[in-house]
């Protein structure tokens, strides 16, 4: 082995093909095409001048090559590379014409130069020096008196805390790592704050301008246009930031970069004491760490943002659990608890902790949960009086233990039979809550509310993204029998504390209220229920399809089912005032079709109400704190010359676009009933998220019908491909073109600024296919290479003195 030496033609072609895997696997999410050719001609130019640079390397690096092309021995392997080169080279040549559906590659620099100074709160503040002053006051504080300084250090932290849910963990999330409920609507994703590599390489002054600033007040390297940053000098004060800022360092346990040693020394040490003091911290201690802020003091699930949450944190005084396997009205098994805190619950703002906690800290919180109920549930049954307090809480730690789970017993597997007995079973027993469709819109007329009085709205069983303790993330079989066993048990139990009832009989001896048979069929029912709708794709781009002759006028044409369908997470505006935080709406489906002239959008909408104020049903379901509104669509386009997509894409702000780069949005409205006005389209024109959006009064080329049914908006917009002299965009055929949308849900009080809406994705309309360019540039570069090829094998044998004869002989 000592002796094993690579020749070097063979290193030349292992360098290369390591350079591929690099620049292909280690830049996710993907290298652009073009930029993976540059790398690659940079890379074989660079391994050829190292070679090239020795004689002896070089002769060496030529002789296997020279073998094949001059040997009569070697005739077999250069057949194979004569046709092998050549239909490489074609084939790259048809990637590079054949049209693509792929969205544009956008680069991002994720934390780009700041500016030298910043203009914000008033004042003016020097970057290059700025420092933390809520830190500063701290470590002067501490240099005096210790306990004072720790004392002011857990004000500031707190006050950031309380900041930070109330304004920033809907994108961040609870564990601080990007992933709050509202994160996947966002592209690009909010930033991890738990990402070593990211914040202690930061300053604290960098962070203030990237805080105060947002989005908008990046450069374009930094892509602003994609941001959902808020520009949040706008609704904090200069301390409520730099609060915010030393609270994420003291609860991810890091320290900023600060250039001056003594101070980084310093704070490193407090860093250092912090963690000695939370290693492996558990109980009691745990629970005012990390679940205080939402679920309260006293588990009352009244924290500091509980009022911005739907559904609100549990409340824990009651001993209702949700999400439970244990039968009937038992109390939860310890493994239901353990459960929800290691893998949370989709579609709330409840992280799965088992990323930041392990499994012994997650049960050391459930004795913590099962001590403040103050209802005795959980006191044993041959409880004593100083098992409590005077204020009706523990004194003791012996809790009751459940461990009898729902019986999964006579499961029916899984068939197109089984779905369509479990849909008639469904539509008489389940039809009242969850609409005939399943997604939800009740048609039972009744208000229904938790028994915190809270309102609360059916589930919509065709979203399984939104399920809570039911989906399986398994793979394949695995996943839909588990899943299938989970909504069985939701079915047979209920969901306690909810209008969702137990359809198994709590008592023994009654008769259940939907029979064993049922449930399992309504279980393969639900399941299927998936399939109905168009699941979120995180691609986002819309591919328009050509008709002949003119575009449907309305929602119900079946020429709609022609067009694929794209569904794209809305989010709420907790950008910019006035803001929401408990949307409804959660995602819009969108499919396009075109003609020479005219382009027309068919956005469908889950809407439990038809909202149109006046309107008699749906006004009874509305929450009675909220006055009902119009439900509104909206869709929003740059102006022509606004964007481009090469070399690097630029695009508006999504948030109406900003003053050098317009947008077009056009808007539909369903209309009231009282007073009466008809449900009409409008087109308006934006400048900027602080600038009122311009209607246009007198313009009538937005043509929109709209028809809801069984919990669905069914809107379609159409308008002249040609923008006109309005500057709007023209619709050019093999273009990408951003696009995002808006939803105002009137029965959730939504007007206005509160709606909720997408950041930008594409829009294309395929080009018609060039047959010449696509196949024939593809041969006609096979041929090309071909036909080198055997010029350069004739070439390199009449220098090695081979004999000349026909073009079969020489090769």
């Amino acid at each position: 082995m000592k002796n094993l030496k690579i020749p070097a033609f063979w290193q030349a072609v292992l360098t290369t093909v390591v350079a591929y895997l690099i620049f292909d696997n280690a830049f996710p999410p993907l290298l652009p095409k073009t930029l993976m050719v540059q790398y690659m001609i940079i890379t074989i130019v660079g391994i050829l001048l190292y070679f090239a640079f020795d004689d002896q390397r070089w002769t060496e690096f030529k002789s296997p090559i020279l073998a094949v092309l001059r040997n009569d021995n070697r005739g077999g392997i250069r057949w194979a590379f004569l046709i092998i080169v050549p239909v490489i080279a074609g084939y790259n040549v048809y990637g590079l014409v054949s049209p693509s559906v792929d969205a544009p590659v956008e680069l991002r620099q994720v934390h780009p130069a700041p500016p030298a100074s910043l203009k914000v709160f008033n004042n003016s503040y020097d970057l290059a020096s700025l420092e933390n002053p809520v830190r500063q006051e701290i470590l002067d504080t501490m240099a005096g008196d210790r306990e004072a300084g720790w004392e002011k250090y857990s004000e500031a932290v707190t006050a950031g805390r309380d900041v930070y849910y109330q304004n920033c963990f809907y994108c961040h999330g609870d564990l601080l790592d990007g992933g709050g409920h509202y994160a996947n609507g966002f592209n690009p994703t909010p930033i991890n704050f738990q990402d070593p590599t990211i914040i202690p390489q930061l300053q604290e002054a960098f962070l203030f301008w990237r805080v105060a600033t947002g989005g908008p007040g990046l450069p374009k390297e930094g892509t602003p246009w994609n941001s959902a940053m808020p520009v949040w000098h706008e609704m904090l004060e200069a301390d409520d930031i730099w609060n915010v800022i030393t609270f994420i360092f003291d609860y991810n346990g890091q320290v900023p970069r600060i250039w001056d040693p003594g101070v980084s020394k310093t704070v490193t040490g407090m860093k250092d004491e912090l963690q000695a003091r939370r290693k492996n911290i558990q109980g009691k201690d745990l629970y005012r760490f990390r679940c205080e802020v939402c679920h309260g003091e006293m588990g009352m699930g009244d924290g500091v943002a509980a009022d911005f949450m739907s559904p609100r944190p549990r409340d824990f005084s009651l001993a209702l659990f949700k999400y439970k396997s244990s039968p009937g009205t038992m109390l939860p098994r310890d493994e239901d608890l353990f459960q929800t805190i290691k893998s949370g619950l989709p579609g709330t703002a409840m992280p799965g902790w088992d990323t930041l906690l392990s499994d012994e800290q997650i049960r050391s919180l459930i004795p913590v949960i099962k001590s403040l109920d103050i209802t005795a549930a959980w006191a044993p049954e041959d409880v004593d009086e100083d098992f409590f307090d005077d204020d009706g809480y523990y004194t003791k730690t012996d809790f009751r233990v459940i461990t009898e789970s729902e019986p999964l017993e006579g499961q029916i597997p899984y068939s197109e039979e089984s779905v369509n007995r479990g849909r008639e079973a469904f539509i008489n027993s389940c039809k009242e809550c969850h609409g005939e469709t399943a997604r939800g819109n009740i048609v039972s007329g009744k208000n229904l509310e938790d028994d915190w009085g809270y309102r609360i709205w059916p589930r919509n069983l065709t979203k399984p993204w939104t399920w809570r303790a039911t989906q399986s993330n398994l793979q394949g079989e695995q996943e839909r029998a588990e899943t299938i066993n989970n909504i069985y048990s939701r079915l047979s139990i209920g969901i306690p504390g909810t209008p969702m009832p137990a359809h198994r009989a709590v008592e023994e001896g009654n008769e259940d209220p939907v029979s064993l048979e049922d449930r399992w069929h309504i279980a393969n029912f639900v399941y299927s229920a998936r399939s109905t709708a168009v699941q979120p794709d995180e691609g986002g781009v819309i591919t328009g399809l050509k008709l002949e002759g003119a575009l449907p006028a309305g929602p119900e044409d079946e020429r709609w089912k022609q067009a694929s369908a794209v569904t794209l997470r809305l989010v709420p505006n907790i950008i910019k005032e006035e803001r929401l935080f408990t949307p409804l709406s959660d995602a819009v489906t969108v499919r396009a079709l075109y003609n020479d002239k005219e382009i027309a959008l068919l956005l469908e909408v889950d809407d439990r109400t038809e909202s149109r104020p006046g309107i008699d049903y749906f006004s009874e379901l509305m929450d009675e704190n909220l006055e009902m509104q119009p439900d509104a669509l909206a869709v929003q386009f740059p102006k022509q010359g606004a964007f481009r997509t090469l070399p690097s894409v630029e695009k508006p702000l999504y948030r109406h676009g900003d003053a050098k780069r317009k947008t077009t949005i056009w808007y539909w409205n369903a209309g009231s009933v009282e007073p009466k006005r008809d449900a009409s389209p409008m087109l308006l024109d934006g400048s900027g998220p602080d600038k009122q959006l311009q209607p246009r009064l007198e313009d009538d080329t937005l043509k929109a019908s709209g028809a809801w049914m069984d919990g669905r908006w069914r809107v379609v917009m159409t308008r002249p491909r040609q923008g006109g002299a309005s500057g709007d965009l023209t619709f050019e055929e093999g273009q990408f073109i951003p696009v995002s949308f808006a939803n105002w849900d009137g029965s959730n009080g939504e007007a206005g600024s509160k709606h909720t809406l997408t950041t930008w994705y594409w829009l294309v309309l395929p080009p018609e296919l060039d047959i010449l360019k696509v196949y024939g540039m593809p041969l006609g570069s096979t041929l090309l290479v071909f036909m080198a090829g055997l010029l350069l094998v004739r070439s390199q044998r009449r220098k090695s003195g081979e004999p000349d004869g026909s073009a079969s002989d020489s090769v």
